[in-house]
């Protein structure tokens, strides 16, 4: 009965997880490819979050002209790119819209969702994707089937990096907190998703988790020390034996294409790409209005890059609008993390962590309509600094 209340209590913040872990799901599910099933957990998690918080939706639009803005820029964006379809030649555009439209309605409900249920989000995505890692280090060959049936390896790693980086930034906290029992959990779960990332080779899922640590460390202590020092050496070392250890346990073709990251950069394939897509744009001109949804593949393929993406295809406005809500997040963010008291101040840090983590991997990778995880960790970011605003009123060497 306990558990019947603490699921039904607690059922938004589940659904969420699930679906920042939907590539996880997948391979439990063994899906290569988006189903119906997957559509109705997303269909299911708009119905329970506008319904659980229809309330607090309409007193914050009401109150909050931060979220009247965001409001704003999402209807914009998806009427553009419905008048978009119009003139982009492109025969999948209609879905991908489809698909745009459901992941910014679910991260736009998340701005609405409080910071408790934030915890249970974060935390529960944490379990599902340790268990998903151990499962795939186990399992090797289930996974390996579902690569030959078409699967994208860099899908099924992605939770698995976020989750590194979680549990990363957990271990550095409590370092600074001194809780030498949390330490330890966290460099075990550290270890066991390192593990678990060795059996690919995605290079985003290794690198990007330490350097959004090492961004993050000179905020987590209460003021700039050499505590902060202590802990930079502590993170140092443990990157260096990770690194070697993931040399010698990943195949030779991972370990050369790591080494290649480093050691030949002018061929790193992404440039190309990126420079092909900037040319692309500019002699089109999209870059002042933009293309239209899906515009990059209706000429070739899209640009592996965040941000060039937002500017090609959506033009200057809502590229500036998207910049200056992560740059708006970011600076808030840098003033909360001095409230030593804030609550949720832990969950702050994995929070934007797997913000960080995200926006780096997307502008790497993947292309900007699969950016829900990105959208929705903007939308439990911004849903965090509006409760911690209330301790910061009063703080005359602190103002937003």
């Amino acid at each position: 009965m306990n558990i019947f209340r603490v699921v039904k209590c607690n059922i938004d913040s589940f659904l969420v997880a699930s679906l920042l872990s939907v590539n996880a799901l997948r391979v439990f599910m063994g899906i290569t490819k988006t189903s119906v099933s997957l559509y109705l957990i997303y269909l299911m998690t708009i119905l329970v979050l506008f319904t659980k918080y229809q309330r607090r939706i309409v007193k914050m639009l009401n109150s909050n002209i931060k979220v009247s803005y965001i409001s704003f820029f999402i209807i914009y964006i998806l009427l553009f790119s419905f008048l978009s379809l119009t003139w982009v030649v492109y025969e999948k555009a209609p879905m991908t819209f489809l698909k745009f439209v459901i992941s910014l309605m679910i991260a736009y409900l998340c701005l609405f969702i409080p910071a408790k249920k934030i915890s249970v989000i974060m935390y529960s995505f944490l379990i599902i994707n340790t268990v998903y890692g151990i499962y795939c280090f186990l399992f090797p060959m289930r996974v390996v089937l579902l690569f030959d049936e078409g699967m994208n390896y860099l899908n099924v790693t992605l939770t698995l990096g976020a989750s590194f980086t979680i549990s990363l930034v957990g271990f550095a906290l409590s370092i600074f907190k001194k809780e030498m029992l949390k330490c330890l959990i966290w460099s075990l779960l550290s270890t066991v998703l390192f593990i678990s990332l060795t059996g690919f080779i995605a290079r985003g899922a290794i690198l990007i988790p330490p350097i959004v640590v090492f961004l993050l460390t000179p905020f987590m202590g209460k003021k700039r020390s050499l505590k902060t020092i202590f802990v930079v050496m502590i993170l140092s070392l443990a990157t260096i034996y990770l690194s070697q250890l993931y040399m010698n346990m990943v195949s030779d073709y991972g370990a050369h294409r790591m080494m290649k990251t480093f050691e030949d950069t002018e061929n790193e394939d992404r440039w190309g790409i990126w420079e092909y897509s900037w040319q692309v744009m500019v002699n089109r001109k999209w870059f002042i209005i933009g293309g239209g949804i899906d515009a990059f593949r209706s000429v070739a393929y899209y640009p592996h890059n965040l941000f060039l993406q937002i500017l090609g295809e959506f033009g200057l406005i809502p590229f500036i609008s998207f910049v200056f809500l992560q740059l708006s997040i970011v600076n808030r963010f840098i003033k909360c993390s001095r409230i030593w008291d804030f609550p949720y101040r832990n969950m702050l840090f994995f929070v934007v962590a797997c913000l960080i983590y995200y926006t780096m991997t997307f502008s790497k990778s993947f292309s900007f309509y699969d950016g829900f995880p990105v959208f929705i960790m903007m939308a439990l970011s911004f849903s965090l600094l509006e409760e911690s605003k209330s301790l910061l009123k009063g703080r005359n060497n602190l103002m937003f």
